[in-house]
Parts: structure tokens; sequence; C-alpha cells
């Protein structure tokens, strides 16, 4: 009798498993049926509104288009603009073509002028060349090489410090018009003996048509100045500071001295810079100095 409820029990169960799947299995029927009843429905609306879109375009491009409004002064107006336009171009690139042969013309004896300053100043192997773009000629790049062998490069990307400062002084030396005021630094870098002697006279000659302020070391180049100035620096309390002061006329012969000589053998650095002063500033410093270089 046990076994016999076993068994009924075990048949009662799969039942129950059975009529769960069968549930199942109907609901997911009814839920795919409801879906498809619903993606129908929504593809049915599009469509009716991809109709209904399209009708309304097909009366838009049927509706006749009003015709255009004409203002007879405008379109004067803008006659005349288009005439007063065709005329400034053409003015302009007269204008333009004038500028760009005028560049041209100019740039290889404006290089051979440069390269020529520059060779006296301490530059002897140095190429400069001028080179001018295309139409209408704006794009203007000065070309250096300032070492045997070397290729001629944009001047902004080769020149050193010092390099770049002795082109400027050599160009300026040749153009006549320019900013009132000039500085140099580092014009002297690298050089000695006769080439800062060269390089002081240049920098004197540019002085009388320029305000020319100069950083420099040498002493030929401190004294060619019409004034000296010297900056100093000091510190107090912890702190640094610094300041410039114009030398009077025995406090820059104490100056160049020291310039000359750091110190050593005063007396007769004292009256080496005496001398340098003298020289710097007669009216023929340049000959007279290039006499005594070659006595010495």
């Amino acid at each position: 009798r046990l076994q016999q409820l076993e068994m009924e029990h075990v048949r009662a169960k799969s039942e129950v498993a059975r009529l769960q799947q069968q549930s199942q299995a109907d609901q997911q029927r009814a839920a795919a049926a409801a879906a498809q009843q619903q993606a129908a429905a929504v593809a049915a609306q599009q469509q009716a509104l991809e109709n209904r879109l399209q009708r309304l375009e097909i009366q838009v491009q049927q509706r006749p288009q009003p015709a255009p409004q004409t203002n007879p002064a405008f379109e004067a107006r803008a006659a005349t603009l288009d005439q007063e336009r065709a005329v400034a171009v053409r003015n302009l690139e007269a204008a333009q073509a004038v500028v760009r042969k005028a560049r041209r013309e100019g740039a290889a004896p404006l290089a051979q002028q440069v390269q020529k300053n520059l060779r006296t100043l301490a530059m002897a192997h140095a190429v400069i060349d001028v080179s001018v773009g295309q139409d209408p000629g704006d794009d203007v790049v000065f070309l250096l090489a300032a070492n045997p062998g070397s290729p001629v490069m944009p001047l902004t990307k080769v020149a050193s410090g010092g390099e770049l400062a002795r082109t400027m002084l050599a160009l300026r030396l040749v153009l006549s018009s320019g900013p009132n005021t000039l500085v140099f630094d580092e014009v002297d870098a690298g050089i000695g003996g006769e080439a800062a002697v060269a390089v002081a006279q240049a920098l004197a000659l540019l002085g009388k048509r320029h305000q020319v302020l100069v950083v420099t070391h040498l002493p030929q180049v401190a004294a060619a100045g019409h004034a000296h100035i010297q900056v100093s620096k000091s510190v107090r309390n912890g702190k640094t500071y610094a300041q410039a002061a114009t030398l009077g006329e025995e406090e820059r012969i104490a100056e160049i001295a020291r310039m000359l000589s750091g110190g050593v053998a005063e007396a007769t650095a004292l009256e080496h810079a005496r001398e340098l002063l003298r020289d710097s500033h007669k009216p023929d410093a340049n000959s007279q100095a290039s006499t005594k270089r070659s006595r010495r």
C-alpha cells in the first residue's frame, strides 16, 4: 500500500511539472503574439506617417512659387560696388607687381652690402642671401651661412645670438631708416682684437643716426660709446639688487681699465684706457686706430 502511494505521488508531481511547462509555453506564445501585434501596429502607423509626409511634399512642390521681388535701387548699388571692387583689385595687383619687382631687384644688392659689412665684423666667411617668395613677394627671408661649406639657411634658424646681433648691425649699417633706438646684446660675443675694434667702429657709425644701446664686456666697444652705464649687482640682507649708474670721465677710465686688465697692472691699464677713449672719439678715429695697430 505504501509503495502504491509513493508511485501515485511521483505521477502527481510529474503531472504538475507538465502542466507548469505547458502554462509557461502558453504564456510565451501569448506574449510573442502580443509583441507581433504591437510591432505590426507601429509599422502601420509609421507607414501612414510616411505616406502623409510624401503627400505634403508633393503639395509643396506643386504650389506655385511667388515671383522674386527686385529692388532697382539695390541692384544698381550692387552693380556699382562690383565695379568699384574690380577697379580696386586691379589697382592692388598693379601695386603688388611694382613692390614685387622692386623687392626682387633689390634683394641681391642688399645681400651683397650686408655680406660686405658682416665680413668686417669677425665673420670673414659669412654668406648672406635674401629670398623673395612667390607673388606678391610678401615672403622675404634672410639666409645665412656663417661658416665655409655650410648651405645658406634661414637666419632665424641657424644664427647664434652673437651672429644674429652682428647681422642686424650689418643690416642697419646699410639701411638708412629704422627705429630710433636699437639694442644690441652679445654683438661682440666670441671676438676680440681688431674684430672688436671693427664692431665698435660700426656701432659708433650707427650711433650717428640712431640711439644705440649695447650690452658689452669688451673695452673697445665700451670706449666707443658716447656714454657709459655700469650695471652691477649687490646682495643686501639676503636679497640681490641690480643698479645702473652713468659713469663720469674718471669713473669711465677706471672701468675701462678694469675691463682691460681685470685689476692687474693698473697704472698701465689706466693709461691704455685713456688712450683708447681718446682714439675712439677723434673725428678720424678709424684711420688713426688702424695706423696705431700697424705701428704696434
